[in-house]
């Protein structure tokens, strides 16, 4: 995905119904009371964060090319992805871009949305929903019927794709009341996975940001603003510090080397496993199991470090649609597949491995 001229960057807007003559019932539609990003599902704070970060700046920088490029993955972490981002892309130039005057679009990592970013993703739930008249009554306003008919097609082409799938037509409507997903109720436990895509959601937002964290180490990246970045992107309270405080000790304390793919690898390693399990672990109360986990990699000093970081932060990152699920992991299977991923055998210039 790459940054949009400057010149198309979106300019703050008045009341639009002064200009667009609406009738007294049309204009209570553009009257929607402001939500904040930590209001709606990840795939709506995924959908804003590659608006936002696609349009923010002229020259964009590493890290903001690189955290576009794991929304990309979270999104749709199939084979079959380049489509999802070619959707994507879509969207953004077209609320960029294609409007009958510049949207007000906000920067990456603001907590609220503006009244333009509420309607294109009031439109986009609509359609997911199978309101069509109801999208496009929203967008008229916004953009020409083209621009609308555009937008709409790419829309439907993201809701297939398995992040908007998990959560269905809810995936981009505001969470007025916040329920524990079905699959994550601490009885349940899932299947060992071995492909990404198999990941939910979530589970591909840990990975990513952990992937993102050992990347900025090549692009010469502050790894704490990294994923501050990122976890403001998608309006998640205390994500960063947790993550940097779990990667930091490994970094420095690990008593063994901890396997973190690259960012296009397909396949998740026993040691991101491990970290999956663990964050699942405390989310769903059970300590001594997220103990058992980190021992496998750090030493005891460091572990009860990364409980208490863990714990005092539980409040925020588990008690909403944010909680892991539970997997019987299979450990050993994925240690058998880790040679297939040694540097030496791996060939860097394309990745053929991964």
């Amino acid at each position: 995905m790459q940054s949009l001229p400057d010149s198309s960057r979106p300019a703050p807007i008045t009341d639009r119904s002064r200009t667009t003559g609406l009738h007294a019932g049309d204009s209570q539609m553009l009257l929607l009371r402001r939500r904040s990003l930590s209001s709606y599902p990840l795939p709506a704070r995924l959908l804003l964060s590659v608006l936002r970060l696609s349009g923010g700046q002229q020259e964009m920088c590493d890290l903001d090319r690189c955290l576009l490029d794991s929304l990309g993955r979270i999104l749709d972490a199939t084979s079959s992805r380049q489509q999802t981002i070619m959707a994507a892309n879509r969207i953004s130039s077209i609320a960029l871009t294609g409007t009958r005057s510049p949207l007000k679009i906000l920067d990456a990592g603001s907590a609220e949305l503006s009244d333009d970013e509420q309607l294109l993703i009031d439109a986009a739930s609509q359609q997911l929903r199978g309101r069509h008249c109801a999208a496009v009554s929203r967008l008229q306003w916004l953009m020409t019927p083209e621009a609308s008919r555009q937008f709409l097609e790419s829309i439907d082409t993201i809701g297939q794709v398995g992040c908007f799938r998990q959560y269905g037509v809810h995936a981009l409507a505001p969470c007025v009341v916040r329920l524990r997903s079905q699959d994550n109720k601490d009885d349940i436990r899932h299947n060992s996975v071995l492909k990404c895509a198999d990941l939910s959601p979530v589970e591909l937002l840990v990975i990513n940001l952990t992937r993102v964290w050992v990347k900025c180490i090549s692009l010469r990246i502050n790894n704490l603003v990294a994923v501050q970045r990122l976890s403001a992107c998608l309006g998640l309270s205390g994500l960063d510090t947790t993550m940097h405080d779990i990667l930091h000790r490994t970094a420095y304390h690990a008593t063994r080397q901890f396997d973190v793919r690259c960012l296009c690898c397909e396949e998740v390693s026993p040691d991101e496993a491990r970290l999956l399990a663990t964050l699942a672990a405390v989310g769903h109360g059970l300590p001594g199991e997220s103990v058992e986990h980190l021992n496998h990699w750090l030493p005891p000093t460091s572990v009860q470090g990364v409980l208490a970081q863990v714990s005092g932060n539980r409040k925020n990152l588990f008690e909403h649609d944010f909680s892991l699920p539970s997997r019987q992991w299979d450990f050993a299977g994925l240690v058998q597949r880790q040679s297939l991923f040694d540097q030496e055998r791996t060939d860097q210039a394309n990745h053929s491995v991964h």
